[in-house]
C-alpha cells in the first residue's frame, strides 16, 4: 500500500475547491478516505464516490490509480 495525497484546485483562483472524487486503483476497486462521506453503489453500476473539500489523503495499493474530479454542471469538464 501507498498513500497518495490529492488537492483540488479551482482553476480560475487556485484555491482549494469541494468536489465529488471517483477513485479507482490498480486492483479495480475504488478507495475513499476513512473519514469521507462515501457513497457505495449497487456492484451493477460501480458509481462508488466521495467527496471532498479540495484536499484529501487515501491508502491505495501500488500501481497506477485513476482519479475523476466532479464539480456543478456550471464548470467545464477538463
Amino acid at each position: 500500500m501507498g498513500t497518495l495525497e490529492v488537492r483540488i484546485n479551482d482553476a480560475m483562483s487556485g484555491t482549494l475547491t469541494p468536489a465529488r472524487i471517483y477513485l479507482t486503483a490498480s486492483d479495480g476497486k475504488a478507495y475513499a478516505p476513512a473519514d469521507a462521506f462515501r457513497r457505495i453503489a449497487p456492484r451493477a453500476n460501480k458509481e462508488d464516490y466521495f467527496h471532498t473539500s479540495g484536499r484529501f489523503v487515501v491508502d491505495v495499493p501500488e500501481g497506477p490509480v485513476v482519479i475523476e474530479a466532479v464539480k456543478g454542471f456550471e464548470y467545464k469538464p477538463v
